[in-house]
C-alpha cells in the first residue's frame, strides 16, 4: 500500500504546485492588465496634452521644438479638408455653409449640425449652357430619325 500512498502524496504535491503556478500566472496576468490600463491612460493624457497645446497655439507663430510638429498637423488638416471637399464634390453632395459637413443632394437640413440648407439658384449662364446642350442633343436625334426614314424609304 505504500506504493499507492506515495503516488497519492506525489499527485497531491503536484496538484498544489500546479495550483500555485496557476495562481502566479493569474496574478501576473492581472498585474500586466493593470499596467497596460494605466499605460493606456497615460498615452491618452499625453495625446490630450498635445491636442490642447496644438489648439492653443495653432493660429500663433510657434518657435520652439514643437514647431515642426505643429506645422505638420496644420498641413495635414488642410490636406484632409481639401480631400473631404473633393469627396463631397465627387459624391454630388453639397458642403454645409455652417459646419462644412457633407449634405446629400435634396436634403433640407445638414445631418452634422442641423442647419437648414439654402436652395441655390442657377446662374443665367448655367441655364443657357444646359439649354444649348439639350438643343444639340435634340438635333442629333432628329438627324438620326431622318437617316432611319431614308433607310426605310430605300428598302420599300
Amino acid at each position: 500500500m505504500d506504493f499507492f500512498e506515495n503516488i497519492s502524496e506525489i499527485i497531491s504535491e503536484k496538484g498544489k504546485e500546479a495550483a500555485q503556478i496557476a495562481k502566479k500566472v493569474a496574478e501576473i496576468a492581472n498585474l500586466k492588465g493593470q499596467i497596460s490600463g494605466i499605460e493606456t491612460e497615460i498615452k491618452k493624457n499625453y495625446r490630450k496634452i498635445g491636442e490642447a497645446y496644438f489648439e492653443a497655439y495653432k493660429a500663433a507663430e510657434v518657435s520652439c521644438e514643437f514647431e515642426e510638429y505643429v506645422q505638420t498637423i496644420r498641413d495635414a488638416k488642410a490636406t484632409v479638408a481639401e480631400l473631404k471637399r473633393k469627396l463631397t464634390e465627387l459624391k454630388g453632395d453639397v458642403e454645409c455653409k455652417t459646419c462644412g459637413g457633407a449634405i446629400k443632394a435634396g436634403s433640407a437640413y445638414c445631418p452634422t449640425c442641423g442647419a437648414k440648407v439654402e436652395v441655390e439658384y442657377f446662374d443665367e449662364e448655367d441655364v443657357e449652357e444646359d439649354f444649348s446642350e439639350e438643343v444639340v442633343f435634340e438635333e442629333i436625334i432628329e438627324e438620326d430619325n431622318d437617316e432611319v426614314e431614308e433607310l426605310v424609304d430605300v428598302e420599300e
